[in-house]
C-alpha cells in the first residue's frame, strides 16, 4: 500500500556536516525504513498511512545516521541503540511540532 503524504521530505538532511539522502521506496515487508550506513542513505517505505508514521520512521532512521556519524554505535549494543533511536523519535513528535527543512 502506497501512503499518500501532505507533508514532503527534502532530498537530503545534514548530520554534523554529512549528507544524507532521503527517498521514499518499497521495502521488504514489515520494515517501514532503513539506513545503508555505507550508501549514506535512508529508505522510508510507502507503508506509511500518516505524514506522523513517516516522520517518526524519519526521526528514528536520523537517529541512527547520528549514531554511527558520532561513532556512538561502537559504544552501545544495537539493542541499546535501537532502544534509544525509537523513543527519542517517539519524544520528539510527543513534544515538538516538527517538519524537515526542504534543503535544495
Amino acid at each position: 500500500m502506497v501512503g499518500v503524504y501532505l507533508m514532503k521530505i527534502p532530498k537530503f538532511l545534514l548530520v554534523f556536516g554529512e549528507k544524507i539522502k532521503l527517498r521514499i521506496k518499497e521495502l521488504p515487508y514489515g520494515v517501514a525504513a532503513q539506513y545503508d550506513i555505507d550508501r549514506k542513505i535512508i529508505t522510508i517505505s510507502p507503508i506509511h498511512e500518516t505524514d506522523n508514521g513517516l516522520l517518526h520512521s524519519l526521526l528514528h532512521e536520523a537517529g541512527h545516521a547520528l549514531f554511527y556519524r558520532v561513532s556512538i554505535n561502537q559504544a552501545v549494543s544495537y539493542e541499546t541503540h535501537e532502544f534509544i533511536v525509537n523513543n527519542y523519535a517517539t519524544m520528539l513528535l510527543e513534544n515538538f511540532d516538527i517538519k524537515p527543512k526542504l534543503k535544495k
